[in-house]
């Protein structure tokens, strides 16, 4: 069975399921569903601009996630985390 929060497609394990509303994959998801709405056209303004500022708050969503995740394997990561810190003090000249 299928969980009400799920999204259909065909996952490494083989089964139809769908990423939970919380994860990364169901806003990125959501957010190419947007994108192709979009693209297709035919969509009258107003309903381009609801998809239009929907799609951004996916994007944001998304971003956020990206960079908790980012943050984490920094975190877990020392070696990588030493890498960081002298990056960011190199001038960028």
């Amino acid at each position: 069975m299928f969980s009400a929060t799920s999204i259909c497609f065909v996952g490494l394990c083989g089964r139809f399921c769908m990423p939970k509303k919380n994860d990364f994959e169901y806003y990125l998801k959501k957010l190419e569903d947007v994108v192709d709405k979009l693209e297709k056209g035919g969509e009258s303004i107003e309903e381009s601009l609801k998809l239009y500022e929907s799609g951004v708050e996916n994007l944001k969503i998304c971003l956020e996630k990206l960079k908790s995740a980012e943050q984490k394997v920094v975190e877990i990561s020392p070696v990588l985390a030493i890498e960081n810190s002298k990056k960011e003090a190199e001038p960028v000249f």
